[in-house]
């Protein structure tokens, strides 16, 4: 978290940092979520494979030998917190599960605020390196 004396880059990050409450709380929607669970199968989560377009930025997230989420942002499946790789942890927490369709919509809600986040983050960094920029 950047500290600042100066009120109005600490004005411009909090503001972010509401928004991204808002999303970590779910209070916002994903509708240009574009993850997909396209094939039919027992939707057992068995083995976790991420088999990422780099071209793309996005891969398809293998949980079984047929199944997978389609689409998810590379980032969203880099993004790390307290040392774990989020999604990877979510999965491995199901893993011998049968996924309802809530657990896959959750599934979809938590890459998209892991690729908001991200993309927050990226705001927060580009307004404190103009701060830094504007000071000299």
């Amino acid at each position: 978290i950047p500290f600042t004396e100066n009120y109005k880059i600490f004005q411009a990050i909090s503001e972010i940092g509401i928004e991204l409450i808002d999303h970590h709380l779910m209070k916002k929607s994903y509708s240009e979520n574009r993850v997909t669970f396209p094939e039919k199968g027992s939707d057992m989560i068995e083995n976790i494979r991420f088999y990422e377009d780099k071209t793309a930025g996005f891969g398809n997230l293998h949980i079984n030998a047929g199944q997978y989420f389609g689409e998810v942002p590379i980032t969203a499946w880099e993004f790390h917190i307290g040392g774990y790789q989020v999604l990877d942890k979510w999965l491995k927490s199901r893993k011998d599960r049968i996924l309802s369709y809530q657990d896959k919509e959750a599934f979809r809600q938590i890459v998209g605020i892991l690729k908001t986040t991200d993309e927050y983050m990226n705001k927060i960094d580009i307004l404190w390196h103009e701060f830094q920029e504007d000071e000299l």
